[in-house]
C-alpha cells in the first residue's frame, strides 16, 4: 500500500516534474513485484527495465532518495533500509519501515498454517470427563406441524 502523502512527500516531488509519472509508476509496479516476490524490496536493473523503465527514472529515483544504487550512500540502521545493493541492483530505501520482510512473511505463513492444523485435528475429551453426561441438559423442542406450539422438549440424541 502506498501512503497517501507519498505524492506530496519531497523526495517524490524532488523527481524532474516531465519524469515524476514515469518514475513514480515505475517505482509502484517494481514495489508490487517485489512485495509478492518477497525479495526485502531488491531489485536488478534489468528487471526494471523490462517493466518499462527507463534509465532516466531510475537515476530519478536513486538521486530523489526513494532508491539505492551501488554508489548510494544511506545513513539508517538495517531494520529499515535493506542496504546497499551490489553493482547492477537497486533497493528500495526504508523498506522494512513499510513492508514486512521476507522472514516475518514466511514465519507468519508457518504460524498460521500450524494454527490452522492445530484447529482441524480432532481434540480429545479431558480426562475424567463424560461427553454425553456434559450435555443432556441441553434440549431440544421437538415442533407439530399440525399444531402451533411446541411440544414436550426432548434430549438432544
Amino acid at each position: 500500500m502506498v501512503d497517501d502523502g507519498f505524492t506530496e512527500h519531497p523526495k517524490t516531488l524532488s523527481i524532474p516534474r516531465t519524469a515524476r509519472l514515469n518514475a513514480v509508476g515505475l517505482w509502484t509496479m517494481s514495489g508490487i513485484w517485489a512485495s509478492r516476490q518477497m525479495t526485502d524490496g531488491r531489485l536488478t536493473n534489468d528487471l526494471v527495465l523490462e517493466k518499462g523503465g527507463r534509465t532516466t527514472h531510475i537515476k530519478a529515483l536513486v538521486e530523489s532518495g526513494l532508491w539505492h544504487d551501488e554508489t548510494s550512500v544511506c545513513m539508517h540502521a538495517a531494520t529499515r533500509c535493506p542496504g546497499i545493493p551490489d553493482q547492477r541492483g537497486l533497493v528500495f530505501h526504508d523498506w522494512y519501515e513499510w513492508q514486512r520482510s521476507r522472514a516475518q512473511i514466511l514465519n507468519e505463513r508457518k504460524r498460521k498454517a500450524a494454527a490452522g492444523k492445530a484447529a482441524a485435528e480432532p481434540r480429545a475429551p479431558a480426562a475424567g470427563t463424560n461427553r454425553e453426561a456434559e450435555t443432556k441438559h441441553l434440549l431440544r423442542p421437538s415442533f407439530n406441524p399440525q399444531s402451533t406450539s411446541l411440544t414436550h422438549p426432548q434430549t438432544i440424541p
